[in-house]
């Protein structure tokens, strides 16, 4: 599931007198497809750039779907019944994968890049134009065939991926930010930092008000938070990758049972596309330090929609918000939001 997270930074709580002064170091790159942006106050700020810089680009050759020497990659490439041999990274990252798709009811499912590409969301493609000609209902439950955590086969003693079927893809791209994050905010140790990759955004040791996007025009951001020292967010939405056509908006999360993107159902007695009746399209999530799972959780919300996600976040015990196409929003777990 290639995505992009929104979330953004408007206001540093702790006052950023600090990161103002000359020991406050910022760097600002473009990896895993989405922008990141970190803060680092205090002594060493500067080599602790260089190192986070070196361990993202790391994380990032391992994880893409696009580069051709990644592992990700490589399992895509591999035929059925071949064993891939993993890192202990990505193993990270499956079990992550694996823990979410089970209390998401399988509709968070790493599996669903071959429909991510039929709708043309795929790095390699996307251009958020509507494409000319959408996928053909047919042609989606036939791809939805080889679609499903069960046909991979994970041995996280043997540190080995094999898949049932050749045209079996995975995509991790709604948790690798998220892990990215952590590993940043690891090797940040002690330092202030304010670390966002890609709207994934943590706070080390420091507090933070938080600006959720607005999840349609009109408005910079909905609403703010504080993110406390060691609190991660995570905000998925149908508003960043995303295309029109025919009045109908599709977005990059794509339902691994439907085939469709969230928030779109098809109708079979018209034999088109519509968009359902006041969606969810705008989940947040904030944990304490777990990074990978609140990326993934964000992603499972959207799928699993409004009623349904606010009773997850519940039963998980997590704050996040919630926001309706109408634009009406929940606080879940007593998240203090200030509306913009």
């Amino acid at each position: 599931m290639a995505k992009l997270k929104t979330a953004f930074v408007i206001l540093v709580l702790t006052l950023s007198v600090a990161l103002l002064c000359a020991c406050a170091k910022t760097g600002q790159y473009f990896i895993f497809g989405t922008f990141v942006d970190i803060k680092i106050d205090g002594a060493g700020g500067g080599s602790k750039l260089k190192e986070v810089e070196s361990k993202l680009k790391e994380l990032e050759s391992r994880f893409s779907v696009a580069l051709n020497s990644s592992e990700v990659y490589k399992i895509n490439s591999a035929k059925a019944g071949e064993a891939v041999a993993v890192s202990d990274e990505l193993l990270d990252i499956l079990k992550v994968c694996e823990e979410v798709y089970n209390i998401s009811n399988g509709l968070f499912d790493i599996t669903v890049l071959p429909l991510v590409e039929l709708w043309g969301f795929d790095a390699a493609f996307y251009n958020s134009f509507a494409p000319e000609t959408l996928p053909d209902i047919e042609e989606i439950r036939d791809t939805l065939e080889y679609v499903g955590f069960d046909k991979i086969t994970i041995d996280y003693e043997g540190k080995t991926v094999v898949k049932s079927d050749d045209r079996v893809k995975i995509d991790v791209g709604a948790v690798a930010k998220g892990y990215a994050v952590g590993a940043a905010a690891n090797l940040c140790g002690s330092l202030k930092s304010l670390i966002n990759i890609g709207g994934n955004i943590a706070a080390v040791n420091g507090e933070y008000k938080i600006g959720i996007a607005s999840p349609r025009e009109g408005k910079a951001y909905f609403g703010s938070f504080e993110l406390k020292a060691g609190q991660t967010v995570s905000t998925s939405g149908d508003y960043e990758r995303c295309y029109f056509k025919d009045g109908v908006r599709y977005c990059h999360v794509i339902n691994p049972k439907t085939g469709l993107p969230a928030g779109v159902v098809y109708d079979d007695e018209e034999r088109r596309y519509k968009n359902e009746e006041n969606p969810l399209i705008s989940a947040t999530v904030i944990t304490e330090g777990k990074y990978s799972y609140c990326d993934a959780i964000s992603t499972a919300l959207l799928l699993l929609g409004f009623d349904k996600g606010e009773k997850l976040l519940k039963e998980l015990g997590l704050k996040g918000v919630l926001i309706k196409a109408d634009l009406n929003y929940t606080a879940v777990c007593g998240l203090e939001l200030t509306l913009k």
